[in-house]
């Protein structure tokens, strides 16, 4: 088959070191090997990239809003300062994924694999992280304001503390939050 007879996912996966700052805006990328791929600062709002490999990819500064990513995986993935606001990432591997200063703002992160993931100034506000694994998360300075944390694995107070929450945030039963002023809280862990 010539260049021009190959679909965007084909051309993708041929070009992946060279995709940065690429239109895919819409993309069918489903099941596509972008491992290791640069698609720094690239344009992949609404794309769907339904079980996607894009392990050790660099995303850096990438739009992924709106983008339909269940069950991808971002495992090493560099995502910072990522766009993936109300982007579905359910069941997603984001595992030692640098997601630093990604807006994640009304991402559905269900069931998301979060562990080990450098989550630093990432924008949680009203995310869903329900049964999200939080496992060793640095979450320093993440505003989870209004986010549904109900269920999620793994979550200590020493996480809570450096993050960002406010009286709208739901928490998981076993985290028990007193507020001591508008913005200062004490945390505990109860069985």
């Amino acid at each position: 088959m010539d260049e021009e007879g190959k679909s965007v996912k084909e051309k993708a996966v041929a070009s992946k070191t060279r995709l940065r700052g690429a239109d895919l805006r819409g993309a069918d990328l489903n099941d596509a090997d972008l491992s290791d791929a640069n698609l720094s600062e690239a344009n992949l709002s609404k794309a769907s990239m339904r079980k996607v490999n894009l392990q050790d990819a660099n995303l850096q500064g990438a739009n992924l809003m709106d983008a339909y990513l269940r069950g991808a995986s971002f495992k090493g993935a560099n995502l910072r300062g990522a766009n993936l606001v109300e982007a579905n990432v359910r069941w997603t591997n984001f595992s030692d994924a640098n997601l630093c200063e990604a807006n994640l703002s009304g991402a559905n992160l269900i069931e998301a694999d979060l562990s080990e993931a450098d989550m630093r100034r990432a924008n949680l506000i009203e995310a869903d992280l329900k049964n999200a694994n939080l496992k060793e998360a640095d979450l320093s300075g993440a505003d989870l304001s209004e986010a549904d944390l109900r269920n999620v694995k793994n979550l200590s107070c020493f996480q809570l503390k450096r993050a960002k929450i406010d009286k709208n945030t739901k928490l998981p039963d076993y985290i028990k939050v007193t507020w001591t002023s508008a913005d200062e809280f004490e945390c505990e862990i109860v069985e």
